[in-house]
């Protein structure tokens, strides 16, 4: 956890030493920060943690929103490596054509002389 969030935490008697935290990170940000600041005696079903639910749905949509964009890229790259493939065969066949061409036209030339 970074320093700056260990420092705001609430001081309640030993709860920060056994609360749990949730430090949600993306693009080296934090998103979202979240204490149950529960010791142990609160750890009871009715204690409100719907927000757990939250923050793990938002850290999975930051998650496939990223592996779309990776997807995005990695097809993109691959498209262009394609199209150079096809660019080069297409260059070395143009010039294996001129080397055909300028020969048949040297030897037609040394038939003259």
């Amino acid at each position: 956890m970074p320093e700056e969030y260990k420092k705001s935490l609430s001081e309640n008697g030993g709860g920060s030493e056994y609360a749990g935290y949730l430090l949600v990170t993306h693009n080296e940000k934090v998103i979202r920060f979240e204490s149950d600041a529960m010791e142990p005696e609160d750890a009871i079903f009715p204690r409100d943690l719907n927000w757990i639910k939250g923050a793990i749905e938002q850290a999975y949509e930051l998650g496939k929103r990223d592996a779309e964009a990776e997807d995005a890229i990695a097809d993109a790259n691959q498209a262009q490596a394609e199209s150079d493939a096809m660019a080069q065969a297409e260059a070395e066949a143009i010039a294996e054509d001129n080397a055909r061409a300028r020969a048949s036209s040297l030897s037609r030339i040394n038939e003259r002389k």
